[in-house]
């Protein structure tokens, strides 16, 4: 009985974790329509975004001692909708833009799966999914888990 009750707990919060990234994911593709936000965690490494895109640059000329976030307005520009690597210099530096829709594409059918697979009858058993109509003894007869009888 205990193990059960860990698989639901750790699918709901896997159900919950796929609609959160999908829910962020769009909120983060509008927002990279108007605004460039660009992250840098220090060294060479740059995390910014493109109009439906994210961008990671890796320059070593520029090294950041710091960590720095800056938001700016930008002119508008036509979405990123594929793929595109490029090596600048052929010393390990490039850049990589990775369109919003490539992150999302395997996250919804995911999520629209676990949910859909959520939805059981209100008279049926939430283990086994079993249909209870009818049942009065308070146990399922499918798998043996205790029913609370409303």
């Amino acid at each position: 009985m205990g193990d059960m009750n860990r698989r639901i707990r750790m699918r709901r919060i896997f159900k919950w974790v796929c609609t959160g990234s999908c829910a962020s994911l769009a909120i983060f593709w509008i927002v990279s329509l108007y605004r460039n936000i660009s992250y840098t965690p220090g060294g060479p490494w740059e995390f910014t975004t493109h109009p439906g895109a994210l961008m990671i640059i890796k320059d070593s000329d520029y090294y950041w001692h710091y960590s720095r976030l800056e938001v700016r307005p930008y002119y508008w520009e036509h979405p990123q909708f594929w793929w595109v690597h490029s090596s600048t210099k052929g010393n390990n530096d490039f850049y990589v833009f990775v369109p919003i829709w490539m992150i999302l594409l395997p996250i919804v059918p995911v999520s629209f799966w676990i949910w859909h697979s959520d939805r059981h009858p209100k008279s049926g058993c939430i283990n086994c999914r079993y249909n209870l109509t009818g049942n009065v003894s308070g146990v399922c007869p499918e798998c043996g888990s205790v029913i609370e009888i409303t």
